[in-house]
């Protein structure tokens, strides 16, 4: 929040609480802890509670949500190089699946909040069973696994930083 103080974005936040990212953080509903599997992967997963679920993902499923995240997301935050992600991230995580590491944790950050991007564009198979805007909200499988990685990632790391900007 200390970011309101920038003599650079000063003039942008002019008269806005310095608070109110705390506060709107503080007064929003807690996410689900438990969050069902997007339709479209929902057939061909035996079980939603592992990490299995997301191994199912096809290539082009994947393509499509790094698609949507760089095409509307990424142009909003640009905290990863795009061209690292697709040569080792999701190298990575295409040849191990998901791993306590921060590659998988980068992976799940950009499917959720692709997977996000691709159901407000009509791809509404990317929606899961029980799903809401405020507590339940599309992506949130994927979200909750990379929030269970997280504690694992290393301290002082890029990787490890742009992991927590995304959850954000």
């Amino acid at each position: 929040h200390k970011l309101y103080t920038w003599p650079c974005l000063r003039h942008i936040v002019a008269g806005m609480d310095p608070y109110y990212s705390i506060n709107a953080e503080l007064s929003r509903e807690p996410l689900a802890v438990l969050a069902n599997i997007p339709f479209c992967l929902s057939a061909s997963s035996d079980s939603s509670e592992s990490v299995q679920w997301c191994d199912s993902m096809t290539v082009v499923q994947i393509r499509q949500l790094m698609d949507y995240y760089f095409l509307d997301l990424h142009l909003l935050y640009p905290v990863l190089d795009k061209e690292l992600v697709l040569q080792v991230s999701l190298r990575k995580f295409l040849e191990n699946g998901v791993q306590d590491d921060s590659d998988s944790c980068l992976m799940l950050l950009v499917f959720a909040l692709g997977s996000q991007a691709a159901y407000h564009h009509g791809q509404t198979a990317w929606g899961h069973a029980g799903m809401d805007n405020s507590t339940n909200p599309v992506g949130l499988k994927f979200f909750n696994t990379a929030r269970r990685i997280l504690p694992f990632l290393p301290r002082g790391k890029c990787e490890t930083a742009q992991c927590y900007i995304l959850t954000g």
